[in-house]
This record gives C-alpha cells, sequence and structure tokens, in this order.
C-alpha cells in the first residue's frame, strides 16, 4: 500500500477520467488495456495510478503484478526491447569491473530530480510476488509479506517471465542506486566515492536494495540467461560467474566483522586498503550470503542482523574488490 500511495504522491492523480471496476472482469480487461496503452506512450504515472489499485486488491494475479512491474519500470527507464538491443551492442560493458559503471551509465539517477530508484525497488517487488503455481513460502522468505502480493526470495519460486524481467530491473536497482551514492565521473561514469553503507550500523533501506538487486541480478541471470539470445545470455552468464564467488565471500567477510586476510585475498577484494570491517556480533556469522538478503527490505541495521551484516559485505566488495566498481 505505501508504493500505491508514494507515486500517486509524487505522478499525481492523473486525467480525472473515470476508473473501470477492478472487481469485473470486463474492469480488469479496461484497466490493463489502458495500461497497456500508456505504457505505449511512456506515460509512466497514469499507468501506475490505473494499475495500482488493482494490484493492491484481492483481484490481483500474475498478470496484474506483471503488468504493474512494467509500469514500475517504466518509472526507472527499463524497456526490455529497447535495453535488449543496447546491451547486444555493448556485451563487452557487462563483464566486471566494467560492468559496475556501465550500470551507472545505463541508469542515471539524481535524488529528487527523478523517481528511477525507486521504481526499479517497487518493481522488484512486484516480480518477485510473480508466482509459479503451488507454490508455497516461509514466513522468513516471502518478500511482500502481508499483502495481496506475496512473493519469494527464491528464484525457482517465479515464473520464467518474472526472472526475465529481473534481470533488467536489478540492473537498474544497481545503477540507480550507484547514481544516487557513488557520485559517478560524469564521462567514465567510474565510482566518484565510495558508497557508505560499509557497516551494519550503517545500512540503510537503499544499500540493502542495492546489495538485494546484486543478489536478484545474479539469481534471475542463472534461472532465465538462456532465454535471452546466445551472445547475450553467454556475457550475462559469464558475468554471472566471475561476480558470483567473489559475492559469496564478501558477505561472510560481512558476518564475520573480518577484513581480507592472505596475500590472494588482500589481491582480489582489498586493492586500496578500503574495505571496512562490518562491525557485526553475530554468534553464527553466515559463510556466504544469505538468502534473506534478496528482500531489499529485510536489512535491520542491527550488528547482530545477518541481512545488514552480509549487506555490509556486498557493498565493501562494490567499492573495493578487483572485480567492483572501479
Amino acid at each position: 500500500m505505501f508504493a500505491s500511495i508514494l507515486f500517486i504522491l509524487l505522478f499525481g492523480q492523473g486525467c480525472g477520467a473515470p476508473t473501470p471496476d477492478p472487481s469485473s472482469t470486463d474492469g480488469q480487461q479496461q484497466i490493463l488495456d489502458a495500461v497497456d496503452m500508456a505504457l505505449t506512450n511512456q506515460d509512466c504515472s497514469t499507468a501506475l495510478n490505473l494499475i495500482l489499485p488493482l494490484y493492491n486488491s484481492a483481484n490481483t494475479d500474475n498478470e496484474i503484478r506483471l503488468k504493474t512491474a512494467s509500469a514500475y519500470g517504466c518509472a526507472a527507464g527499463v524497456n526490455f526491447f529497447s535495453l535488449t538491443s543496447t546491451l547486444l551492442s555493448n556485451v563487452t560493458n557487462l563483464a566486471p569491473p566494467t560492468f559496475w559503471s556501465y550500470m551507472a551509465q545505463l541508469f542515471p539517477s539524481t535524488a529528487g530530480a527523478d523517481h528511477k530508484m525507486e521504481g526499479a525497488f517497487y518493481g522488484t517487488d512486484a516480480l518477485q510476488s510473480v508466482l509459479n503455481n503451488g507454490v508455497i513460502i516461509l514466513p522468513a522468505n516471502q518478500v511482500n509479506s502481508g499483502t495481496y502480493n506475496v512473493g519469494s526470495v527464491f528464484s525457482n519460486d517465479r515464473t520464467l517471465d518474472s526472472n526475465l524481467y529481473l534481470i533488467y530491473m536489478a540492473m537498474a536497482g544497481i545503477g540507480t542506486a550507484e547514481s544516487r551514492y557513488g557520485n559517478p565521473d560524469p564521462v567514465t561514469h567510474n565510482k566518484g566515492n565510495a558508497l557508505p553503507w560499509t557497516t551494519a550500523a550503517a545500512m540503510t533501506e537503499d544499500g540493502c536494495g542495492l546489495a538485494a538487486s546484486v543478489l536478484n541480478f545474479l539469481d534471475a541471470t542463472t534461472s532465465s540467461a538462456s532465454s535471452l539470445s546466445a551472445s547475450l545470455a553467454n556475457a550475462l552468464t559469464s558475468n554471472q560467474a566471475l561476480i558470483y564467488a567473489g559475492i559469496a565471500q564478501a558477505c561472510a567477510y560481512g558476518c564475520s566483522n573480518s577484513l581480507p586476510a592472505g596475500a590472494v585475498d588482500i589481491a582480489v577484494y582489498n586493492p586500496n586498503g578500503t574495505w571496512q570491517a562490518s562491525g557485526c556480533t553475530m554468534a553464527s556469522p553466515c559463510s556466504a550470503c544469505p538468502s534473506t538478503l534478496r528482500n531489499r527490505s529485510s536489512c535491520t541495521a542491527q550488528s547482530s542482523d545477518v541481512n545488514s551484516c552480509a549487506a555490509a559485505g556486498i557493498i565493501n566488495f562494490i567499492n573495493s574488490a578487483v572485480a567492483g566498481w572501479q
């Protein structure tokens, strides 16, 4: 419901035309058709104002959730087909460390001037609720808990269409958060300053959203990249393989309040001596990234919180690793 309120406040109430009845089949189809027209015209605010009452009702379903994700993606600057074409022409930019600068280039965002990061994060929430039939989700692994659109942190619980679109939505989450907080160079798009969420205590919902976007990007790539063109799929999966092992170790560093140690780890994770200890005090540190961190609302900024600790490790990886944002 917060998403609905936020975007109505940001974008207004639209043209004031009567809204079709979301409880009837005909009304729902009218809404979906109107949303498609608005999206065709890149009228993101109208699309959101039309779809959110339906999305936030008992009448929601996977089609409505995907349409909602498309409306949020519109606000985030995600156009599936044009972005696919762009990525196909720039597959070499998907390899780390260039990947991080390329995301900032593709998805520039300025707090107060646009709503791209918010669109990417809420769009991710919607996509995580597009589930396969019969999926049962334990409370700890739920996204959007307590709503009509309960989702899952596990990519295998979600449909192929959801995971395909999530590749791009997660890219938008990464790029917009970098743009907002990393002060990228306007020409090279390299990192201007370190991202701020390097300890559990410093973690915010935006920092958690960036960490979750990284993990969701890796998961969605694993689950669905093969359904894209061969060259793009190969580039994405190669990128996934190069980043994933490093990210898993970074989460472990965050959970254990430790720094890269030894010649190999220092060379891979801490080239400039900028890695920050997370300050975590967990009795049983994680050995990899927790599945629950795929939920961007899971961090509590407590030193005993596994998600905040692991997220701090991911942020340190982006800031400091050889395969991170240069």
